[in-house]
């Protein structure tokens, strides 16, 4: 409430001198008395205008806080009627007093009744000049809070989605594993204590990047390498990772490129005899993800990880995860984030 216009110091203060030249100059043009504007700030009527301006808007401020504090008792247009009317009623009696007493004082004598219903016509216009630019105003002000109270929902809900993209541990994959290191630890210890060693890699990067917003892009084909050799340690899987990259100034949200091979892997139809190969390369502004198509039936709808990707990024950047398919190739484009357009992004 304090943010409105009507309560800042400077409008209180020039506001009445303005309206109250302003009046003048009108009663001046009603009156065909315009040789008076020579003289404007010579003039005793000038700073009776002013005062009454002043009177009058400091009185109008005074009953919108009031009524303002008791708004949920009336209607929702009750209270806006109610408040112009009483400022109607206020600015009539005070227009009338500050005139009267000009002319007591000052003059000697009354005003006559035109002056007076000028006088208190202009300044009833006035205070509804007053309340109107204060209502669209307050109106302003109100669509303004809930749309930045609509856009901090949002952001709080991507940024939940964010970080549940980056926690995000799939169960499958884990249980999959430990069945994989059981059965291995009766005929093969030493392969078991190496998928333990792969297992531990990867889960060891997503927990320890909870906090982490962006990782390098080598950091997470490391990563991605120890998802692969976890893959293909269980025996429904066969993937080669190929990654033709040499730029490390490409940043990525951690887990990016290791949950879009996981969700590869297991939606493509396993060749024990032909080994899935992924290829990872830079083309303009994205980071493409390249596979061959050959994608299981039942898997066909659940686009999980890639929706999460999705989400994710659209907290950086604008810019969409791209998937195409041509001929017989599937590509993933990922968006490209560096630094400096992070932390430019961020300064806006």
């Amino acid at each position: 409430m304090n943010r409105l216009f009507i309560h800042q110091p400077v409008f209180r203060l020039v506001s009445p001198v303005l309206i109250g030249v302003m009046v003048y100059l009108l009663i001046l043009l009603l009156n065909n008395d315009t040789t008076q504007v020579y003289q404007l700030f010579e003039s005793q009527e000038v700073y009776v205008c002013v005062i009454a301006s002043f009177l009058i808007f400091e009185v109008n401020r005074y009953v919108i806080t009031l009524f303002k504090k008791f708004e949920d008792k009336f209607s929702e247009w009750g209270e806006p009627l109610i408040v112009v009317i009483t400022n109607c009623l206020f600015s009539s009696v005070l227009a009338s007093a500050t005139l009267f007493l000009y002319f007591k004082i000052w003059v000697g004598f009354s005003p006559g009744q035109a002056q007076l219903w000028v006088f208190i016509t202009i300044y009833v216009v006035v205070s509804l000049l007053y309340f109107t630019l204060y209502f669209s105003h307050s109106l302003l002000s109100r669509e303004n809070t809930v749309r930045l109270a609509n856009e901090q929902l949002v952001k709080e809900s991507i940024a939940n989605e964010f970080e549940d993209f980056k926690n995000d541990i799939n169960p499958m994959l884990l249980y999959s594993s430990l069945e994989r290191i059981i059965t291995l630890s009766y005929e093969n210890p030493d392969k078991a204590e190496e998928l333990i060693d792969y297992l531990s890699s990867v889960y060891r990067y997503l927990l320890g990047h909870k906090q982490t917003e962006l990782v390098e892009l080598e950091e997470e084909i490391m990563a991605t390498d120890q998802l692969v050799n976890l893959l293909n340690t269980l025996p429904e899987f066969n993937v080669m990772l190929e990654v033709d990259l040499s730029h490390s100034d490409i940043q990525l949200i951690p887990g990016t490129i290791t949950s879009i091979v996981e969700d590869i892997a297991k939606r493509t139809i396993n060749n024990p005899k032909e080994a899935l190969v992924i290829n990872c390369y830079k083309e303009d502004e994205y980071l493409v993800i390249q596979h061959q198509s050959n994608y299981r039936l039942s898997m066909m709808n659940d686009r999980t990880a890639l929706n999460k990707s999705q989400r994710a990024y659209s907290y950086y950047t604008d810019t969409p995860i791209i998937e195409v398919s041509a001929y017989n190739d599937c590509y993933t484009k990922i968006p490209i984030l560096t630094l400096e357009k992070e932390m430019a992004k961020q300064s806006i």
